[in-house]
């Protein structure tokens, strides 16, 4: 456990579903070395929808920064893959509502907003101002 924890977090890219250029997004993950992965849990029905993650190998490469499409979305949203975990464990359906009460900076957010349909609803909340500043950053 202490070894793991001494290693620095392996970085996740959530592909934004709702950025324009997805696929100029996805062949820029492919060129540097990022690999999609398929995430599952055992025991819980997961829903990931059309969500896809990606990650690069420790020794390669990182993540460039993620720019913003032509309809202003991010293309894609950083974060430690570690965090992906309790978001899936939710089993987030398109229709569903979710309360984030504690939002910021927003990767948590961001995922559940991909896995949301136009009938779901999220409600996030961040008491703390400065890191309200940082999720109204993530765009959806």
């Amino acid at each position: 456990m202490y070894q793991a924890l001494k290693q620095k977090p392996q970085r996740c890219a959530v592909l934004n579903k709702h950025a324009a250029q997805q696929n100029l997004t996805k062949s820029l993950l492919k060129d540097i070395g990022a690999i999609k992965i398929n995430l599952k849990l055992d025991g819980v029905g997961i829903n990931q929808g059309c969500v896809e993650y990606y990650h690069i190998p420790r020794q390669q490469h990182t993540f460039p920064s993620p720019k913003k499409t032509a309809n202003g979305c991010l293309s894609y949203y950083l974060l430690d893959a570690a965090s992906i975990l309790p978001v899936l464990a939710l089993d987030v359906g398109p229709s569903c509502t979710v309360l984030d009460m504690c939002a910021a900076p927003g990767g948590k957010t961001f995922l559940i907003g991909q896995l949301l349909s136009h009938d779901g609803l999220l409600v996030s909340n961040e008491p703390v101002k400065s890191r309200r500043v940082k999720l109204n950053k993530v765009s959806l």
